[in-house]
């Protein structure tokens, strides 16, 4: 039942895409993807991507920036309404210590390693909310923010039009692997991190 309503929605989505709202809509993903969405937005981009690659990098563009807009709202929650509203919600979502964790190592991590830890789709909601609410200097947490997530849909539209319509079949059949894949990834990250700590 959850396939066919995914497997729904997508199609939705390519329906409406296929028109002159895909600019909107990629920049909407992005910013639902680094605001309240904890899931990547790749397999649904793809297909996209693959089908205007005349317009592919406007589109990526059109995501990163929405991307950067909700990672920087969650700054700006964190930094204003810490303890009325994100708190309460991270409480909610029973993720204290994952935020707790994500201000402990926001205090320390360099430059580079804040470009790393903020270009995962998770747990970059926390890492944002945490930034603000520690006080982390707005500036270079933007910053980081623009060149992670450009590097990003970069790689993406990249890998997309090196492949081409294939992008899209491959992201529909091996669903299952690119997100075990994406946590493969920042599971290596985090160990990373720790360790160049």
């Amino acid at each position: 039942m959850a396939a066919a309503s995914i497997t729904h929605f997508r199609e939705s989505l390519r329906v409406w895409m296929a028109g002159p709202a895909v600019f909107p809509t990629a920049f909407a993903l992005g910013f639902l993807e680094s605001s309240i969405i904890f899931t990547p937005v790749e397999p649904l981009m793809i297909p996209v991507l693959a089908s205007r690659r005349k317009e592919a990098w406007l589109i990526a563009a059109c995501m990163a920036v929405g991307s950067v807009c909700g990672g920087a709202l969650l700054y700006l929650l964190g930094a204003l309404l810490s303890g009325p509203v994100i708190e309460p919600l991270v409480a909610w979502l029973n993720a204290e210590d994952a935020y707790a964790r994500a201000a402990e190592e926001l205090r320390t991590l360099s430059f580079w390693q804040l470009v790393l830890a903020t270009g995962t789709p998770i747990p970059f909601q926390l890492e944002a909310a945490a930034a603000g609410a520690i006080g982390y200097v707005f500036a270079p947490f933007l910053t980081a923010i623009v060149v992670a997530r450009g590097i990003r849909y970069s790689v993406l539209t990249i890998l997309v039009l090196l492949v081409g319509a294939r992008a899209g079949r491959l992201a529909d059949k091996y669903q299952l692997e690119i997100f075990i894949g994406g946590l493969a990834l920042f599971a290596a990250l985090a160990i990373y991190l720790v360790i160049a700590r």
